[in-house]
């Protein structure tokens, strides 16, 4: 399985997030084709990577705006969850 997560912070700062076969990649830059495109505001991002923003509240709050599969989207959540826990 092949995930891509193109996240935009503000208007001048692009990241993404590859997950490939078991390999795992993140940058600064964009993709082509991400399965899912997520923009936010540099004080949602570092809020939601702190632990102190939920990212489900931010979107539901339209925080933050989404492109692409849902079900895709939720496992970016996951992926801020592992990253909040390991920072703890």
């Amino acid at each position: 399985a092949k995930f891509e997560f193109q996240i935009s912070i503000g208007d001048e700062k692009y990241y993404y997030i590859k997950v490939e076969n078991g390999h795992f990649a993140t940058g600064e830059g964009t993709l082509e084709q991400p399965n899912v495109r997520i923009w936010m505001d540099s004080s949602i991002a570092s809020g939601i990577f702190m632990g102190t923003v939920n990212a489900a509240s931010a979107y539901m709050a339209k925080e933050i705006k989404f492109e692409g599969s849902m079900m895709l989207g939720l496992k970016f959540r996951t992926f801020t969850d592992a990253v909040v826990s390991e920072l703890e």
